[in-house]
């Protein structure tokens, strides 16, 4: 029977939330009598990033212009506490056998959930260890946990505001114009969670003489990661969590797509607010593919991905039967305002409403109650048109 020690928690799937008790114990198992400086449990909470990149750069000595690589990295630690389970004892001798040393620790209330990216993780651990003589070799355990820190979309009202994306593209050979492509996208709510679906509503009017071969539905996932050695830089990675691929429209042709991008359920969503190293945001690209040589037509909404789903809100693609849908409206009403008579109007531009970055503010363990919600002054956000007001362009 060989000595070791085992870190064991009383939570078996070792999931915890920012401000939760963490109970366990180590256990120690002793092959003979050994005398011991300590027995020790430590719990750490940090994060850190690191990337190479490869640099051109002048050599004096050379004279010459070389290629060096060069280590971008930063780290960031939330805390870190040890305790001695011998109550401080510099030195004792333990029997031989298993020994249980119960611990507990409460985490700090104020800390970025779990999480591992490309170039950057935070990480939290317990290690313990039994301290031996000064030519013995101490035993030592480590175990990782994971830490989630939830997000409650009820407290962010502006997740409830559609978000509108609309763009008019003018296609060119040489000199001659071919027409123009329109893209109306919609989406009504912002603010999801795991095993939601994000209905998307999207209208295409293409005024020219050439094929759109398809439409990409995409939800992205944009990381990024902070540098502070040897100086100051950010790295972005992309990962795509969903996407969808559609038929395109044909020649002087329109089409309304209504569909669903949903987001796995088993998908891990990282909360890394409290974390100044590390950056994780969400969006819905939806991109019309153009013929070669003209550039696509892309559409970015950014959305948030929280753990407590917004109340009171449907998902569901279509609305009330017999009346068109709030998407569909708005789109419908652009296309027939554009074939009545209209005054010359001013240069168009493409606008898209964005949603607000969320960033919550813990006082105490999670505890998520929709009358928590509140707005803030200095973000205001011009909402698109009344159902009503839509509807209304439909029935002149």
């Amino acid at each position: 029977m060989p000595s070791k020690c085992d870190v064991y928690l009383e939570n078996y799937d070792r999931y915890y939330c920012a401000g939760q008790q963490i109970v366990g114990h180590l256990l120690c198992t002793f092959s003979s009598d050994k005398t011991v400086k300590g027995i020790k449990i430590k719990f750490k909470g940090d994060a850190s990033t690191r990337w190479s990149e490869t640099e051109r750069h002048y050599n004096s000595s050379t004279k010459r212009t070389e290629s060096r690589t060069v280590w971008y990295s930063a780290e960031e630690t939330y805390f870190v506490y040890e305790m001695n389970l011998l109550n401080n004892v510099s030195e004792v001798t333990v029997k031989r056998g298993v020994h249980k040393y119960p611990f507990t620790f409460t985490l700090p209330l104020l800390l970025p959930s779990s999480f591992r990216g490309q170039h950057g993780k935070v990480k939290y651990m317990i290690k313990g260890s039994v301290k031996r003589p000064f030519f013995d070799f101490d035993y030592e355990a480590e175990s990782e946990f994971t830490l989630v820190s939830p997000i409650n979309l009820n407290l962010n009202p502006t997740l409830r505001v559609p978000v509108n994306f609309h763009k008019k593209k003018n296609l060119c050979c040489m000199f001659f114009k071919k027409g123009a492509v329109t893209v109306e996208a919609n989406i009504a709510i912002t603010g999801f969670v795991a095993g939601q679906p994000v209905p998307i509503y999207l209208h295409v009017e293409n005024l020219t003489n050439s094929n759109l071969d398809t439409v990409k539905f995409k939800l992205i996932q944009r990381n990024d990661f902070m540098s502070s050695s040897p100086r100051t830089k950010t790295k972005t990675a992309y990962e795509v969590i969903t996407k969808k691929t559609d038929s395109g429209i044909g020649a002087n042709g329109e089409k309304t797509y209504e569909l669903a991008l949903v987001i796995p359920q088993t998908y891990f969503v990282p909360n890394l607010n409290n974390c100044n190293i590390m950056k994780v945001s969400y969006v819905i690209e939806v991109k019309v593919v153009l013929p070669c040589p003209h550039r696509n037509i892309t559409a970015a909404i950014p959305i948030v991905i929280g753990h407590v789903p917004l109340e009171g809100v449907n998902l569901s693609l279509t609305q009330t039967q017999g009346l068109p849908s709030y998407g569909r409206a708005v789109a419908e009403g652009h296309r027939q305002t554009r074939l009545q008579p209209q005054p010359q109007p001013g240069p168009s531009t493409s606008s898209m409403e964005p949603a607000p970055a969320y960033n919550p503010a813990f006082s105490g363990p999670p505890t998520f109650e929709a009358s928590q919600a509140s707005t803030s002054d200095n973000q205001k956000t011009t909402p698109p048109p009344t159902y009503e007001e839509a509807t209304a362009l439909l029935n002149p």
